[in-house]
């Protein structure tokens, strides 16, 4: 018996909003708002980020999803031009990083954010971070 396997990619993924956080310690204290949540961010082309998914739980995304098509609520990131295992903060927090540099789809999306970073383009680092939306994303 041969099974048949097919290799299909995703075609789209789709990101409803944005935010850039001026360094890597600014994005990880912004998700240690919360007492005892653990989180992990990714990492890929000088770029750290988490984003938030919307899961394939209703019959439209489900249909989209099969598709080819991925839904991100929302992304945050940070330049961080050298991957790092871990990013620690003044305050202390530590969490870990996942290089995803593999993962065509993490990837791109990470060099997506790069070419949208308002930080690449300018040598300042503002202290709030910069909100992309569709309109600014084009």
């Amino acid at each position: 018996m041969i099974t048949d396997i097919v290799y299909e990619p995703y075609k789209q993924l789709v990101i409803k909003e944005y935010s850039e956080y001026p360094s890597p310690e600014g994005l990880v204290e912004s998700l240690m708002a919360a007492p005892g949540v653990t989180a992990r961010l990714l990492w890929a082309n000088g770029v750290l980020f988490t984003p938030i998914l919307f899961p394939p739980a209703t019959e439209v995304l489900s249909k989209a999803f099969l598709e080819g098509k991925i839904y991100w609520s929302s992304v945050s990131f940070a330049l961080m031009p050298d991957y790092s295992a871990t990013v620690k903060t003044h305050r202390g927090p530590e969490v870990d990083v996942v290089d995803v540099t593999p993962n065509d789809v993490l990837r791109e999306a990470a060099a997506w954010l790069k070419a949208r970073s308002k930080r690449a383009k300018t040598h300042g680092s503002p202290s709030k971070p910069h909100r992309g939306s569709p309109e600014t994303a084009r």
